[in-house]
């Protein structure tokens, strides 16, 4: 009895260690008149790895991936009567929590809109302050 409650224990202190190695990215997605555009089809790429997460603007407009390994990313963005969207540059790191709203562009599918750079993503959630810090600044820290 007591190993199983150890097991489990140790599976929740696994499990809370993996999420808090973990971002989070959100946002909205919007036409040029600002208004939300829902069930458009989102696709976040760790570029890094090509590993893929996919999802889908609620009917509100807003999609999440609310668990992210860290890294460099790029959003492409799908919806019928849209010209197809890449928002490349992204880099989440450790407890991040960003959110990146989305402005597609009438049109077909032959164009894609790709956007590089763009404005600081934006933690719109708490009043958190996060930074990352090499090994090196580190260790003169200790």
């Amino acid at each position: 009895m007591r190993q199983s409650f150890r097991l489990l224990g140790l599976a929740a202190i696994s499990a809370g260690l993996s999420l808090a190695q973990q971002a989070a990215l959100s946002g909205y997605v919007k036409d040029p008149s600002g208004a939300v555009v829902p069930r458009a089809d989102i696709t976040a790429i760790r570029t890094d790895t090509a590993a893929r997460w996919s999802a889908s603007s609620s009917d509100a407009g807003l999609y999440e991936f609310p668990a992210l390994p860290p890294g460099p990313y790029e959003i492409h963005v799908d919806k019928a009567g849209f010209q197809p969207l890449v928002r490349a540059g992204l880099m989440l790191h450790v407890s991040d929590r960003v959110q990146a709203d989305l402005m597609l562009t009438v049109g077909s599918a032959k164009e894609t809109v790709t956007v590089e750079g763009g404005t600081d993503l934006l933690n719109t959630n708490d009043a958190s302050v996060n930074a990352v810090v090499g090994a090196r600044r580190w260790r003169t820290c200790l």
